[in-house]
């Protein structure tokens, strides 16, 4: 860890030092509000440079605040699951390219990019060429007061993403996931503090957050010296200090932190020079949602080992948005049923939901029942061990043992898993993607 910094149980107390303004909520929902008296216009314009076989890539353009027309890159898969992923890019870094964003739209998620307005190559019309220069980004508009500031309309395109990628049909609007690194670790967090609906954020080592405590370490390293730099040409004797730091306080994201309501991962680099680790968890220590921090003891502002994969995984496994996940019908209830004389199972913690149901599984039908095609083994053998629901056993009315799924040729009865409301038949288009069921829990039918 930095000589300098705070020792590790010290970070896990740190509330930060930045002032947080008095009238911090109410700027924040009037400027809500703002964002939503300017109409979008969204735009989506097919990439004709990138095509793909599995989806579709695309421009998006809308308008933010400001007047400004905001693009983002999109790739929405040809059979998509549900869930969304906004990444958000570092200070400075062109947004991803679209091969980036094809891991995971391969698992059905559909992906959008934000390019941070006035850091990246022409884009749209607002956006003159040559204007990405990142000359003061973070003390833009300072002098106008935190209305002035740059950041709070970058602070509103994350939540008009998320509005747009949330409301297009393919998209549930409760399976949205935020990531980034260094400056799109600070934007993510703070696409989930205005966006209660996002479930997970995957932050790492977060820029924009306790800027008075970077001052105060006196590192003088980008991008936190444009603070020294602008006290150095503006207030040399530092007469507004206090005034500066307040107003840098409308855009920290620590002061954000407890509006998140997302499942939150923070991955810190101790020997972080760029991000403090202190300013890390400043806004970590005051995310009031479940929360995890993974800790790189030898690592600094670099690409910490795994943290990529790890992302990736994480998204997926979470139970609000693993699209392998197969929930309950609308209206079914998990506790015991009674049917006759037999019951169903109460599977709590399980995504296997199983009932009674009069269905004779005959010929074809039933070789297909016990021996799906090979696809569908393959499927099934993606999920992680811990996520695998195990398939009970009963016996069934001749007292032979049965898997669910399988039928017997003395009995009618057979076990059926619960299908979603979006499955077309009985099992041929599980959730409403091929032609065979994606995992175990819905080998029923």
């Amino acid at each position: 860890m930095l000589s300098f910094e705070l020792s590790y149980d010290e970070l896990l107390t740190y509330q930060g030092t930045n002032p947080r303004p008095a009238d911090f909520d109410a700027f924040w929902d009037k400027a809500l509000v703002s964002l939503d008296e300017v109409a979008p216009d969204a735009e989506f314009v097919d990439a004709d440079d990138f095509p793909l076989t599995t989806g579709v890539a695309q421009h998006l353009y809308f308008n933010g605040t400001g007047g400004y027309r905001v693009h983002a890159k999109v790739v929405r898969p040809a059979e998509p699951t549900g869930p969304a992923v906004l990444l958000f890019h570092g200070y400075g870094g062109e947004q991803p390219k679209w091969v980036d964003l094809l891991p995971y739209a391969a698992r059905g998620f559909t992906v959008a990019a934000l390019d941070v307005r006035e850091q990246v190559g022409f884009r749209t019309s607002s956006q003159t060429p040559n204007s990405f220069s990142l000359h003061n980004h973070l003390v833009h508009g300072l002098d106008d007061g935190p209305d002035g500031l740059l950041y709070k309309h970058v602070f509103l395109d994350t939540r008009r993403l998320a509005d747009l990628i949330g409301g297009l049909p393919d998209v549930d609007a409760a399976r949205i996931a935020t990531t980034g690194w260094s400056q799109g670790g600070g934007l993510s967090l703070v696409a989930a503090a205005l966006t209660p609906t996002i479930k997970y954020t995957a932050s790492v080592f977060p820029f924009l957050c306790d800027y008075q405590r970077t001052w105060d370490l006196n590192l003088e390293t980008a991008p936190y010296d444009e603070i020294v730099t602008w006290f150095r040409k503006r207030d040399p004797r530092h007469l507004r200090q206090e005034e500066v730091f307040t107003t840098l306080g409308y855009i920290d994201v620590q002061n954000l932190a407890p509006r998140i309501r997302a499942e939150v991962t923070l991955f810190v680099g101790l020997e972080d020079q760029t991000c403090p680790p202190s300013t890390q968890f400043a806004a970590y220590n005051k995310i009031q949602s479940p929360k995890e921090v993974r800790t790189y003891p030898d690592f600094g502002h670099d690409d910490l080992p795994g943290a990529h994969d790890d992302i990736y995984h994480s998204s997926a496994r979470s139970s609000d948005l693993n699209p392998w996940k197969c929930p309950r019908r609308p209206g079914r209830q998990p506790a015991l049923q009674r049917r006759g004389r037999r019951t169903t199972r109460d599977l709590r913690g399980s995504p296997l939901s199983l009932s009674l149901h009069p269905l004779h599984t005959t010929g074809e039908r039933a070789n297909a029942q016990v021996n799906p095609p090979n696809g569908a083994c393959q499927q099934a053998a993606r999920l992680p061990a811990s996520r695998t629901p195990r398939l009970p056993i009963r016996p069934n009315v001749h007292g032979s043992e049965l898997r669910a799924g399988t039928s017997s040729s003395r009995s009618p009865l057979g076990w059926r898993a619960h299908r979603p409301a979006r499955c077309r038949g009985r099992g041929q288009r599980c959730c409403g993607r091929r032609w065979w069921p994606r995992t175990p829990a819905c080998l029923g039918f």
